[in-house]
């Protein structure tokens, strides 16, 4: 076409010139200067020649190439730079080099065909998928794209442990990257180096190239070490791989979207096409992988127009469904006969043993009507049960496979149940231990403090106390029940003198009497014991819950509230509650609002464990699998070396992700030396404000005393 159009636009300058010539002969009289002009007239025609045919052709170029080409389709995987790439890497290679790559099975990608991308055939091969079959449907007949397939085209064996590569972490190493450090390797460079990079390039680059660069962070240890890399069974990964791929472009092709990149091992869908369909021919038809019959023919290219016409002018004898020639290497690598790989003889083509005391075959007369119908079905024929029966025993070994592989998953399942079903037991039971203990405390420590107490023979009604088994560290763990706790306050009232006691006890309760019938003086007490749990006195018959005394709050903003056991388990090596890390993010909120243009609008749900429980409890009510969300991991946050300062630093993450610039966790990688100083400033924090409810309670007090004065 581009000849054609230069041609085009000789012509029309010759003509012009033509038009200039006989201009300049139609002069009759020329003046010196014109004389001297003509001697020049070669060298302005030739000028004005090359301006016109400058401009012609730009012009006729430029309609030409108005709509430019466009790909349906992209994919990152370019095996011709791979070819280039590990030639240049044969090169370089050691003998044990090439041995330990033979034994990881991998050693036949350094010979690769340099395939051109061939994309519009790709698109109409695409065009052909059917979810449903996992295989291509042509001219009405399915090409199954089984794992089976995958081994004898790539020579990898149908062996090992299954990965499904796209639920693998990325990390954030790039495939460019690796093919770069590809270049740099020379003969000094040591073997174990040189296998690791060759396997990381083969993975990233060939077997599962995305549109990001980027690769998974177990590339890392599969690279480094042969036993995990030989350990994979490749060709179930691959398969797997490419066929989610193919169920993503086919969805969206039925909702006619932009099909954009495919990742994956793309040019392993152009051998399968060339294996299946017979109209071109290998130029090494007894290399062994299947792809390396095709070394010689990497010249193949189809446009779109002929990509097109080529799949809706298949026949069928064009399609070859079982793959002939099977080695005894290729049945090695799926583990089966060859038998199962060829179609049972078909009784029609074979003579059937007449016996000869049967009559002569008599003429079949057939109407006018009738010529056009075929017979073929009617005409009974021997074998027909034995053809059935081969034919059912040369299904593929995939079945045996599938059944295999649900076998095993109805195995793994049970196993979880049963180690969450035992976990679950023994948490309870670590539980009912730890409840059953503190009962028995506490019904001991109550009994000593009532014998030391004096009775009153005067008192008409006996006092009653309900007190709660122990504070809420020391509970049972309820899944959606202990963040619906709530909490009280008792009304200000005068209190009571204390009852009069020998030496003071160590008690976990604290009592507060309230009589039923008339009030009886109160009795002097020389101190009042220590109290470390919330507890409301209850008449009589009221089964209401314990309510908790203001005494022996430190800080309380809601349903937050924290006593003086609470400030215990911050100063000391324990655990944070939840109702610790909701009061810091009380004093995270009112730092958001002081400074707003600092920090950044953010929601918290509290506490932080419901997400979790309410995950589990609606695990099996929505279809949508949130394990495959994709998930923004930040790098070089500061993490905790010891088993009881996960909640400080949660705390501590909760302060830096709201502000509203980038943070530089590289400056705070050293916070678990600093966990004792930020426990305290938390401490102090919780102390400096409660200090202004105790100075409110303290007034109280003193104008409710000077009232009864």
């Amino acid at each position: 076409m581009t000849e054609n159009i230069k041609r085009r636009a000789l012509c029309l300058t010759a003509l012009t010139l033509t038009a200039v010539s006989d201009d300049a002969n139609g002069i009759e009289e020329l003046t010196p200067f014109q004389e001297l002009c003509g001697a020049f007239r070669p060298l302005y025609i030739y000028r004005v020649i090359h301006i016109l045919h400058c401009a012609f052709t730009g012009l006729l170029m430029r309609f030409h190439y108005m709509a430019p080409y466009s790909r349906p389709i992209t994919s990152r995987c370019y095996v011709s730079t791979f070819r280039t790439i590990c030639d240049s890497f044969r090169e370089v290679i050691s003998e044990e080099v090439e041995n330990s790559l033979r034994t990881i099975n991998i050693h036949q990608f350094l010979f690769f065909p340099a395939f051109q991308q061939n994309m519009p055939l790709m698109y109409e091969l695409l065009k052909c998928w059917d979810s449903t079959e996992d295989g291509f449907k042509i001219k009405d007949h399915l090409l199954k794209f089984t794992t089976d397939e995958v081994a004898v085209l790539t020579g990898l064996p149908n062996t090992g442990a299954e990965i499904i590569w796209h639920n693998e972490l990325l990390g954030v190493v790039l495939s460019t990257e690796l093919k770069s450090e590809m270049g740099q390797l020379s003969r000094s460079t040591d073997d174990a180096t040189m296998l690791k990079t060759f396997i990381s390039f083969v993975v990233s680059n060939l077997f599962f190239p995305l549109n990001s660069l980027k690769t998974p962070r177990r590339l890392v240890s599969i690279a480094s070490s042969l036993e995990e890399f030989s350990s994979i069974n490749w060709a179930w990964t691959l398969r797997e791989f490419m066929v989610n791929e193919f169920n993503r472009m086919a969805t969206k092709l039925a909702t006619e979207k932009p099909l954009g990149y495919i990742n994956g091992f793309l040019p392993l869908l152009l051998v399968m096409f060339l294996e299946h369909v017979n109209v071109n021919t290998p130029r090494n038809p007894d290399s062994r992988p299947r792809f390396l019959r095709w070394e010689g023919n990497t010249n193949i290219f189809y446009s779109s127009e002929k990509a097109a016409h080529l799949v809706a002018t298949l026949k069928e004898k064009h399609i070859v469904y079982i793959l002939d020639g099977l080695s005894a290497e290729e049945a090695d690598l799926v583990h089966a006969d060859l038998t199962s790989f060829q179609p049972p003889p078909s009784p029609l083509k074979q003579k059937s043993h007449e016996p000869s005391d049967l009559p002569p075959a008599k003429k079949i007369r057939i109407k006018t009507s009738q010529k056009q119908k075929s017979l073929e079905h009617e005409l009974p024929y021997e074998g027909k049960e034995e053809f059935q029966a081969a034919k059912a025993f040369a299904q593929p070994e995939w079945l045996s496979h599938l059944e295999e592989r649900m076998h095993n998953l109805i195995d793994a399942v049970s196993r979880k149940i049963q180690k969450d079903i035992e976990d679950r037991i023994d948490k309870i039971e670590d539980n009912l231990q730890r409840v059953e203990g503190n009962v028995d405390d506490l019904q001991y420590k109550f009994i000593n403090h009532c014998l030391q107490c004096p009775v009153d023979p005067e008192r008409t009604t006996a006092e009653s106390s309900s007190s709660s088994t122990e504070s809420s560290h020391e509970s049972v763990e309820q899944p959606l029940a202990k963040w619906k706790r709530l909490r009280k306050f008792t009304p200000t009232v005068d209190e009571e003198p204390p009852i009069p006691m020998d030496e003071q006890l160590p008690t976990t309760t604290e009592q507060e009497a309230t009589p039923l019938g008339n009030e009886s003086p109160p009795i002097p007490m020389d101190e009042q014991p220590p109290t470390t749990i919330e507890q409301e006195a209850t008449p009589l018959g009221d089964e209401s819950p314990p309510i908790t005394t203001i005494q022996d709050v430190i800080f309380s903003s809601g349903n937050v509230i924290l006593t003086r056991r609470d400030i215990d388990h911050i100063l000391l090596d324990d655990c944070l509650d939840n109702f610790h890390i909701d009061a810091y993010a009380f004093f995270v909120d009112r730092k958001t609002k002081a400074f707003p243009a600092i920090y950044q609008p953010y929601l918290y749900i509290s506490p932080i464990h419901r997400i979790n429980e309410l995950y589990i409890d609606l695990i099996k009510c929505f279809d949508a699998d949130i394990t495959k969300w994709r998930i923004n991991i930040v790098r070089g946050t500061p993490t905790q070396s010891n088993s009881f300062d996960c909640g400080m630093f949660v705390c501590k993450y909760m302060e830096k992700v709201v502000v509203k610039d980038k943070v530089d966790w590289s400056a705070y990688k050293y916070w678990q030396n600093e966990m004792l100083r930020y426990r305290a400033d938390f401490a102090y924090q919780i102390l400096l404000e409660g200090e202004t409810v105790e100075l409110k309670h303290v007034k109280k007090r003193i104008e409710s005393a000077a009232k009864a004065h």
